[in-house]
């Protein structure tokens, strides 16, 4: 079990390394747009305008008062190709439709947001972005994750049966 933790820090840490190694240069490859009404406020879309297959993007929101005031910061992951029969990509010309209400939970009297893009991880694996917010990290976890999940489930489909995995499966939704 040890041996296998340090496999995959070690994936992760090399993940992370040339992922910074593999900046991309240029104008934001995602448009952000806000809601334009009032029950839209807490809302926007993202476009892929990059050309190239996108699989996660980290916003940067920051919200201000009806005064100008600097309220609050949140931010907003979204990742494809995680989950069983998700879409793995976000495609060239995507749209995204987001509601963010959620995140503001709590925090009165906004009269205004601004939305940033602070990070692209493209499906090429290379990336866009300062990542001021560190989320790169996160996300190569997230993918190793679920690449470790699914080699385990593998061997034991191939050392235990198809019984031992339905077994487990059925255990893991409690």
């Amino acid at each position: 079990m040890r041996r296998e933790l340090v496999r995959y820090l070690a994936i992760l840490l090399f993940s992370a390394a040339s992922a910074l190694a593999q900046t991309t240069a240029g104008p934001p490859p995602l448009e952000i747009r806000s809601g334009v009404t009032a029950q839209a406020m807490f809302a926007y879309t993202v476009t892929n305008v990059s050309g190239k297959d996108v699989k996660a993007f980290t916003v940067s929101i920051e919200a201000v008062d009806r005064r100008g005031q600097r309220l609050c910061s949140r931010s907003k992951t979204l990742i494809r190709g995680l989950g069983p029969g998700t879409a793995e990509v976000y495609k060239a010309g995507e749209v995204v439709h987001q509601d963010f209400r959620r995140i503001f939970a709590g925090v009165s009297d906004v009269g205004a947001w601004d939305g940033k893009l602070d990070y692209v991880l493209f499906a090429d694996g290379s990336h866009w972005g300062p990542d001021n917010l560190k989320t790169s990290i996160e996300i190569a976890g997230m993918f190793h994750g679920r690449f470790a999940a699914l080699d385990a489930l593998k061997r034991m489909l191939s050392q235990q049966g198809p019984d031992a995995v339905i077994t487990y499966l059925k255990g893991s939704g409690q």
